[in-house]
C-alpha cells in the first residue's frame, strides 16, 4: 500500500501538477479583429485567448468599452544594448 501511495505522489510531482488556470471573461471591450474594432466579450481558457465562451467562467473583467489589441507578437525588446547607450 505504501509503495502505491509513494508512486502516485512521485508521479504527481514529476508531472508538475498544479492548480487549474482560471477561466476569465473580458466583457464590454472593442477588440481589434484585423480590419476594425468589434464590440464583444473575449475569454481566456487555460491561459489562451478564446472567442468562444467556455462552459464556466471564474471571473469577469469589465473593460468599460475600451479598445483592445490582442498580442500580435512576442513582447521583448533590445533597447538597453551597450552599443546603443551614449558614453
Amino acid at each position: 500500500m505504501m509503495a502505491a501511495l509513494t508512486a502516485v505522489v512521485l508521479g504527481a510531482v514529476a508531472a508538475n501538477v498544479g492548480p487549474p488556470t482560471p477561466n476569465y471573461a473580458f466583457a464590454h471591450g472593442k477588440w481589434w479583429n484585423g480590419s476594425g474594432y468589434e464590440a464583444r466579450a473575449v475569454y481566456t481558457v487555460e491561459g489562451v485567448i478564446r472567442w468562444k465562451r467556455p462552459a464556466y467562467i471564474d471571473q469577469t473583467f469589465d473593460l468599460h468599452d475600451g479598445f483592445v489589441i490582442p498580442p500580435l507578437t512576442e513582447g521583448h525588446n533590445h533597447w538597453v544594448e551597450p552599443s546603443k547607450i551614449d558614453d
